[in-house]
């Protein structure tokens, strides 16, 4: 049985550029720096393995977890997107499938005292209830000071 590795592409600030899964990471890193590849030609990006899988179907989905915990549009956005439904109607069933097989807690504190606030079980929970967009509470999860307005929003 082949092993199916979850990866990330960082350039030279950390910076997390791109989210993906491959069972040959050193021929996948190849494909995204060659001349028609996604990072062509690029020498201030590595990548970086973040977890191994013994079958492909768990590989993805944690993959495609990750892509919406830092903002990316996930590859079964992708994939819906290219069935003829709108963006919106095919992050909404991505969002909907990945989270009904697993979602992540976060919490959230006052910024200026650190004092939980909340703890929700996951980022769209929390952008539901707080009525703004989840892409912000993921942003502010990447972002050093992992501020949002008057919130610090933190992985349990």
């Amino acid at each position: 049985m082949k092993k199916v590795f979850v990866y990330k592409i960082v350039n030279l600030n950390g910076d997390v550029e791109y989210i993906g899964e491959t069972v040959n990471p050193k021929r996948r890193y190849y494909e995204h720096v060659r001349a028609k590849g996604k990072f062509a030609w690029r020498k201030d990006i590595k990548l970086v393995l973040i977890k191994e899988f013994n079958n492909k179907h768990d590989a993805y989905n944690y993959q495609c977890d990750l892509q919406i915990q830092y903002g990316f549009k996930t590859d079964k956005e992708i994939h819906l997107s290219n069935r003829k439904i709108s963006n919106s109607e095919a992050r909404e069933l991505a969002i909907n499938a990945i989270k009904l097989k697993r979602s992540i807690p976060i919490l959230m504190l006052d910024y200026y005292t650190g004092n939980l606030i909340k703890e929700y079980k996951s980022t769209n929970d929390a952008a539901k209830e707080l009525g703004i967009n989840s892409g912000s509470i993921c942003m502010a999860l990447k972002s050093k000071s992992k501020k949002y307005k008057q919130y610090k929003f933190l992985y349990k």
